[in-house]
């Protein structure tokens, strides 16, 4: 049987979501970029666990650790600090989560078994929402360190999508993914 793309995402973007959210909540600068790091440890270590169960009863093995590519761009992240930080960290976040979407809406579309569609279909609007947040988040620190708050901002200006007062939302759980409640 091939491995679920989701499972193989575990090992690829969650274990490196979480440790870069990790970092990320002591690292950052902008209270916006510590706010989603936050939101991503929470949010993909109860992901981790989910796929994890859909693997293990569908005999796929995960690796253990994250590819070299993943553990590459974790590196470069840890020797940045501050606002370079920040860019780099959320355009990773951006690029993680484009691919993740294109990796889970391939799985949707081709899921052999009932438990994976189910975790896939609960799982890819979460996803989606992500990659939303990471946009807005981006588009923000770009605008604070270009001096141009509050152009190509979503009309709720003065916090990105999905925060409030710096911290996650709880509406991006709105359609029935994980919560972290």
């Amino acid at each position: 049987m091939r491995p679920p793309a989701a499972a193989i995402v575990t090992a690829d973007s969650v274990c490196p979501a979480i440790q870069g959210g990790l970092a990320a909540e002591k690292k950052a600068d902008a209270p916006a970029v510590r706010a989603f790091a936050r939101l991503m440890v929470l949010d993909h270590m109860q992901l981790e666990s989910q796929l994890a169960a859909v693997a293990m009863d569908n005999g796929v093995r995960l690796p253990n650790e994250p590819s070299e590519q993943s553990k590459r761009q974790m590196a470069t992240l840890q020797d940045m600090t501050g606002s370079k930080f920040d860019t780099a960290y959320m355009q990773h976040m951006v690029q993680g989560h484009q691919q993740a979407v294109q990796r889970f809406k391939s799985e949707k579309d081709q899921a052999q078994s009932r438990p994976v569609e189910v975790v896939v279909g609960a799982t890819l609007p979460i996803i989606e929402q992500h990659l939303a947040l990471a946009q807005a988040v981006r588009s923000e620190i770009n605008n604070q360190a270009s001096g141009t708050i509050g152009s190509a901002q979503s009309p709720n200006a003065s916090s990105p999508v999905g925060t409030t007062g710096g911290e996650p939302s709880s509406s991006m759980h709105r359609n029935g993914g994980p919560s972290r409640q």
